[in-house]
């Protein structure tokens, strides 16, 4: 027993010490669910701030109403991965990119 107890110690100790060698090799740490504001989610994506209040305030960027709408940075990152290779100049409808076939 107390070689379990030693070895799961010594576990969470190198996982601790992962988490923070990733944290200095990421640079700033930030909060999962930090909460973002619809300016900041239009800095993030490099939109007009318009365009972002559009994709929030439609649901298709999901948020909550807490004075003003926020947009969870976690939430925000899934939605860009989810969008990876998307055509969303209809937001509402993103179709895949379509790229030129090359021709032998």
């Amino acid at each position: 027993m107390e070689n379990s107890a030693a070895i799961e110690m010594m576990i969470v100790n190198a996982i601790e010490r992962t988490g923070r060698a990733m944290g200095k090799y990421m640079g700033e740490r930030q909060t999962p669910d930090e909460l973002l504001t619809v300016k900041e989610v239009a800095k993030i994506l490099k939109v007009s701030l318009n365009y972002a209040n559009h994709l929030v305030q439609s649901g298709i960027i999901p948020g909550l109403k807490m004075n003003g709408m926020k947009v969870r940075r976690r939430a925000l990152e899934a939605w860009m991965a989810a969008m990876e290779g998307q055509d969303l100049s209809d937001p509402a409808q993103p179709v895949p990119i379509q790229r030129p076939s090359k021709s032998a």
